[in-house]
């Protein structure tokens, strides 16, 4: 969550001329409602139901896909992400994290509500529970100041 998954996907998937899906996006299109009133109307385990069945629905050849934050950390989707493509940890520092969420709470189901200290120690929660998933991707790669175009050099 906020490490730039969306971002950086869409400008490699630009630089490298492979077609991009954005998980959370497809999911909004298709269930024709946002994240937030997804987990406000059914509840976090229902969607996280829903982000799988969509995930393993995408088509993967030569395809760039950011998924959410806790798509990996989730039934059995990170072992079936390595099993079928290349996996990355864009590694973002906590500063960095909490400075680009802060402005985001309202759209992030997760961060809804949360404020100043409140919001700095969820983020780091968050972290800490999510980390052993993360670690788990093929390549890491340290991502405060990544472009595309290093991103694009570290996977050729």
């Amino acid at each position: 969550m906020g490490s730039g998954k969306t971002y950086l996907g869409r400008q490699l998937a630009d630089l490298l001329k492979r077609p991009f899906t954005d998980l959370d996006q497809l999911i909004e299109q298709q269930e024709q409602c946002s994240i937030a009133e997804l987990f406000a109307r059914e509840g976090e385990q229902a969607f996280r139901q829903k982000e799988q069945a969509y995930l393993k629905k995408i088509p993967l050849r030569h395809q760039i896909i950011a998924t959410g934050g806790g798509t990996p950390c989730f039934f059995d989707n990170l072992s079936w992400m390595n099993e079928h493509g290349l996996t990355v940890y864009l590694k973002v520092s906590l500063d960095i994290l909490i400075k680009r969420l802060k402005a985001q709470t309202r759209h992030r189901p997760l961060l809804q509500g949360r404020t100043g200290l409140d919001l700095h120690r969820h983020i780091c929660h968050l972290l800490q529970e999510r980390e052993p998933f993360y670690q788990q991707a093929r390549l890491i790669v340290e991502a405060d100041q990544l472009t595309a175009e290093q991103l694009a050099q570290l996977l050729s």
